[in-house]
């Protein structure tokens, strides 16, 4: 658990890390949620757009939007 440094080989200058905790930007997740709902508008059919907006909604903590997300997904797939 912890952080990783990635070193160049060479120079042994930190290139980069590596987080076993990651975290995810709120305004990222924000926008990620937007652009899936306006995909679904099109695609409704598409399950993986789906199941990764309810993915996200997981990790934004939104418990009723997940549930509104699977509802909304299984009467798109049924009707």
């Amino acid at each position: 658990a912890g952080v990783f440094l990635l070193r160049d080989p060479k120079s042994g200058q930190v290139k980069g890390y590596m987080d076993t905790n990651p975290g995810y930007d709120a305004d990222a997740l924000t926008s990620a949620v937007a652009a899936l709902q306006g995909t679904l508008t099109n695609h409704p059919e598409r399950l993986d757009i789906w199941l990764g907006l309810a993915y996200i909604q997981k990790l934004q903590d939104d418990g009723a939007g997940r549930i509104a997300t699977f509802k909304r997904m299984l009467e798109s797939t049924t009707s």
